[in-house]
């Protein structure tokens, strides 16, 4: 396990995330905690980073990276965060992260010290309407609960879920219905509030599940069919933002599976049936691998080669799941000679081209793997997966320079933070100094500003200014910024927070020429531009932070809002 830094402990503890991700957000992550994949974490030079894939709607791909004096970046290639948002996947991944590091004691550790254990706190007393009730004859409370289920159609459902849970099914056909009734949904389920409502509601198909498997395995087998294909059905029309049914479904499929394993390997012909739970199955939520072991010899046989069919119509098509299915339950059963025969009919996005080295990896197949990683470089040069997974193996087989040479270009095509550490460290494994490896890139960096306009050179300009800051060269960026630079507020904020107390003068213009930028554009409430009010008054010396504050409520004398917001000395 890679050592963490106090800095990157502290950015997965419990405050740094907090201030990344709202609370609902990091209980959705939670949520998914159990649905990260491939977690893998490595520290290159000062910046540490994580990267894994995370089972939300889909299979996303997401990274975390750490450099000392910062906090969490992240990038996740679902809609929300294409948005510029901190998603639920990259908060899954950092909880990933930290438990990898240090398990589940860090969540509290970097709020301070522990507590003083506390005794144990007495359950509250029932209150007096619930002991009150709790006296009353059965008779009576019969008579109350009809009469008022009578005005009150919501309280008449639920005494009718009540009525056919509590029924004994005699078939199978009887329990669908049962299943149906008790996943029926209202007609529209566009909003969360509503969906968590039905979930909440819903959730006891889980209990009629198990207890009719307990009792007929083929009886719960055919019910758990049943509300696998009702809830992806209803899937298509509810707003599932916090994954609600989504984990619903897991469950289902977990009861599935396990009923299927009660009954004993099935014939043949169920091969049809798991199709249709195949074909529903949009998120990968089906648990392959256990139904394949559970299936047996005679019903896998044939769900492969049905599965085979469905690809062999059209072997290099993209407009079908029959590719990925079939893919998915080769690589379960470990048939890796038909699964690279599937992934060498169609070797064109470079996604393809990635695909087939991890399962010449998982086939455990390294030269065939090294050897595919060479000829997808050539043939997707820009694809960055593709040269980092290429310098993986080089790195393995101790070929420092190739690794050097590949980093070069790497950063040369997509320059950032991480990849420039990792530059300077494959320049000091291949025997070269890491002094004139940074020399060299700073003169390649001045030159491609020196060329630049527009957005391309606020982009050169940004990295330059993230850099020195990770680097914590204070020195070189405050003689750099006495040129007016095309900066973004981002870079400049985190440097101006950063700066320690030997720049607080620094830091405090800083912050000034952010709020300038700021009040051109901003609105009451005025938060960002009042927080930023608050940062240079906690660098600037007291009289100074006094007649500045008197100079704002002169200049910004028309923005009541904001003045009413300064605070006061």
């Amino acid at each position: 396990m890679v050592p963490a830094s106090t800095a990157l402990l502290e950015a997965l503890g419990d405050p740094a995330l907090a201030r990344r991700w709202t609370a609902a957000v990091l209980e959705r992550g939670t949520a998914l905690l159990a649905h990260v994949r491939d977690f893998e974490c490595a520290q290159q030079g000062a910046v540490s980073a994580a990267q894994g894939r995370v089972q939300g709607g889909a299979l996303y791909r997401v990274s975390l990276t750490h450099s000392p004096g910062g906090a969490l970046r992240g990038d996740c290639d679902c809609p929300h965060a294409a948005g510029g948002q901190a998603c639920k996947h990259q908060a899954a991944l950092a909880l990933a992260w930290r438990r990898h590091l240090g398990g589940e004691a860090l969540a509290g550790a970097m709020s301070g010290p522990e507590p003083a254990t506390e005794p144990p706190v007495k359950p509250a007393a029932e209150q007096d309407w619930a002991r009150f009730v709790r006296q009353q004859p059965a008779a009576e409370l019969a008579e109350r609960l009809l009469r008022w289920a009578a005005r009150l159609p919501e309280l008449r459902k639920e005494l009718q879920l009540w009525q056919q849970a509590a029924t004994p099914v005699q078939d199978l056909a009887q329990a669908k219905k049962v299943v149906t009734t008790v996943l029926a949904a209202p007609r529209e389920l566009w909003e969360w509030r509503q969906v968590s409502a039905y979930v909440r509601k819903a959730e006891s198909v889980l209990g009629l599940l198990a207890g009719w498997t307990a009792r007929d395995a083929a009886l719960g087998l055919g019910a758990a069919e049943h509300a696998w294909l009702k809830l992806w059905k209803l899937l298509d029309t509810a707003d599932d933002s916090n994954g609600e049914i989504q984990q619903l479904i897991v469950q289902v499929g977990e009861l599935w599976v396990a009923a299927l394993q009660a009954a004993g390997p099935p014939p043949a012909v169920y091969a049809e049936r798991y199709l249709k739970l195949l074909d529903a199955d949009d998120c990968g939520y089906l648990p392959v691998n256990a139904a394949l072991v559970a299936l047996g010899p005679a019903a896998r046989e044939r769900l492969l080669r049905l599965l085979r069919e469905r690809w062999e119509v059209d072997p290099a098509g993209t407009a079908t799941p029959a590719r990925r299915h079939y893919l998915q339950h080769l690589r379960a059963v470990q048939d890796w000679d038909e699964a690279l025969r599937v992934l060498r009919a169609r070797l064109q996005a470079w996604t393809d081209h990635r695909e087939l080295i991890e399962t010449l990896q998982a086939a455990g197949r390294a030269r065939e793997a090294l050897q595919a990683a060479e000829a997808a470089h050539r043939a997707h040069p820009q694809a960055a997966e593709l040269t980092e997974l290429l310098i993986g193996f080089y790195r393995r087989d101790g070929w420092d320079e190739q690794v050097l040479q590949l980093y070069r270009e790497l950063f040369d095509r997509q320059p950032d933070s991480a990849r420039y550490q990792a530059l300077l460290q494959a320049a000091e494994a291949a025997g070269q100094p890491r002094a004139a490896e940074r020399e060299r890139v700073w003169r390649e960096l001045e030159q491609r500003l020196a060329g630049a306009t527009g957005w391309r050179e606020s982009e050169v300009a940004n990295l330059m200014l993230t850099l020195w800051t990770d680097e914590g060269d204070w020195a070189s960026v405050l003689r750099w910024l006495q040129t007016p630079r095309a900066v973004g507020e981002t870079a400049l904020l985190r440097l101006a927070q950063l700066l320690p107390a030997e720049h607080r003068d620094a830091a405090a213009q800083i912050f000034k020429e952010l709020l300038t930028r700021s009040m051109r554009a901003a609105k009451s409430p005025y938060a960002q531009p009042l927080r930023l009010v608050r940062q240079a008054l906690q660098v600037l010396e007291p009289e100074a932070a006094r007649l500045w504050l008197a100079w704002l409520r002169v200049e910004y004398r028309a923005k009541r809002h904001f003045i009413e917001g300064l605070p006061m000395l």
